[in-house]
């Protein structure tokens, strides 16, 4: 049995110079294996960057297209409002010159970031473009009035070719001119507009989901290869610490620096060589826009995507902060009245029009510091929590000029009233204060709306 052993011993002794061989075959393998590994990686980089970049630049592109809208209306607004014939010379030199709009969505169809992303962008061009067919309109109304008046300028030649209606051919200059300043700010428009911002958002976030998706891909694959090449350096470090030495310092560091970054979900720090610091900006300005549209998005979650005022779910938020606050609390609940019969009558374009109106005319009237929600289908409400002593003869005063406001009618939105009730708390958000201030506006309603009301006690007793 011995000799057994000692016979195998004897047969697997392998001499130094076959030794030698081997080890220089091992270091070549694992020194091509290191080669192909690194080569993997950097495919994987290259796919990962590009998709960053592609990211970023279609991203730039997509807030061009909006920027060139917005810069229209701006200009056309300008140009109405002011008749400065500079703004409308600017508007045409962006409409058929410049073309910020169509450059942006050259950009956006070049690169491959989801057909979604493309299609909605390609929306947004067309429903900005069908809105400057209606703004050419009102500067053709604006045009004709100035040149009644005797003004003398170079008209485009599309705005001169246009023709005006017999309607509005009979209305005077100053007639044509409020017509002008009441298209660039109807519901038809800003309707046109909030369609263009909201198949903006829309785009942004297919594009979000599609990079992030590729990202995700890309990332876990630089991840392997990473792994692999540790793997393949650690077995060279056994053999070679010269070589392992350099590719740690060169390589490894950085890489494991980079996958604990993003594992963290944190950005990365400018180490290791040139190209590591320029896949650390690319990565960086890539996250960057990642969070910037993590803002936006729980901007949106918070916000009511009709009137933009804070919505029922952060309203109720806000009310659970504020219950064990030691300062007062004034909590106002309004109702727009006969809002059914509006729906019923105009149509829901209309009772849209009315909740924006009602919207715009509370957030004007009440401060910035105040918190001013839509937390219904014609249900407002509005927390303040910073006022004086006279906080009742102030808020009365308030509601009556929003009353006054809102009496008004115009060409597309009929008067309105509003029924509002109103509770206070001495100190922070207690859990009956939204049923006070139901009880009051109930009161309002019984007896005829129209009217605010102040709970009291005695309401406990009705």
């Amino acid at each position: 049995m011995i000799k057994s052993v000692e016979s195998v011993r004897h047969r697997i002794v392998i001499p130094l110079k076959k030794t030698v061989i081997f080890v220089f075959v091992f270091i070549a393998v694992f020194f091509v294996a290191a080669l192909i590994t690194v080569f993997l990686t950097k495919k994987s980089y290259d796919r990962f960057m590009t998709t960053a970049e592609d990211y970023i630049s279609s991203h730039q592109a997509a807030s061009s297209l909006q920027e060139g809208s917005d810069y229209l209306t701006e200009q056309l607004r300008l140009f109405v409002y002011t008749e400065d014939i500079e703004f409308l010379d600017n508007y045409y030199r962006e409409l058929k010159v410049t073309k910020s709009r169509e450059s942006a969505l050259r950009i956006i169809q070049k690169y491959e970031l989801g057909e979604n992303f493309v299609k909605s962008m390609e929306n947004v061009l067309k429903i900005s473009e069908k809105l400057s067919l209606y703004e050419r309109y009102a500067i053709k109304l604006m045009v004709s009035a100035l040149l009644e008046e005797g003004k003398e300028f170079p008209v485009p030649e599309e705005i001169r070719k246009m023709r005006i209606p017999e309607n509005d051919q009979k209305l005077s200059p100053v007639m044509k001119k409020k017509k002008a300043k009441e298209m660039v700010f109807d519901s038809y428009y800003i309707s046109c507009k909030t369609d263009i911002e909201t198949s903006r958002h829309s785009a942004l976030t297919d594009l979000m989901i599609d990079a992030d998706s590729r990202s995700v891909s890309d990332r876990k694959s630089l991840q392997k290869m990473a792994g692999i090449t540790l793997s393949v350096l650690v077995a060279m470090l056994l053999l070679s610490m010269l070589m392992v030495s350099v590719v740690m310092y060169s390589v490894i560091r950085p890489l494991n620096h980079y996958l604990r970054n993003i594992q963290e979900r944190k950005p990365l720090d400018y180490v290791g060589a040139k190209e590591f610091k320029y896949f650390s900006s690319v990565y960086n300005d890539l996250w960057n826009a990642y969070l910037q549209n993590e803002i936006n998005l729980k901007h949106e979650a918070e916000h009511d995507p009709l009137t933009g005022l804070i919505n029922r779910r952060y309203f109720s938020h806000l009310r659970h902060a504020l219950e064990y606050s030691e300062a007062p609390v004034v909590l106002m609940i309004i109702d727009v009245d006969e809002f059914k019969n509006v729906n019923d009558r105009y149509g829901h374009e209309v009772g849209d029009a009315v909740l924006v109106r009602v919207s715009n005319i509370l957030s004007e009237y009440f401060r910035t510091t105040d918190f001013v929600a839509r937390i219904g289908g014609d249900e407002f409400a509005i927390i303040l929590t910073k006022f004086g002593a006279d906080i009742k003869n102030s808020i009365s005063v308030k509601l009556e000029n929003i009353k006054a406001a809102l009496a008004e009618s115009t060409s597309e939105i009929p008067g309105l009233t509003i029924s509002v009730g109103i509770a206070m708390s001495e100190r922070g958000f207690p859990e009956n204060l939204f049923q006070q201030a139901d009880k009051a506006l109930y009161r309002v309603k019984r007896n005829g709306r129209n009217a605010y009301a102040f709970y009291d006690e005695s309401l406990d007793r009705d």
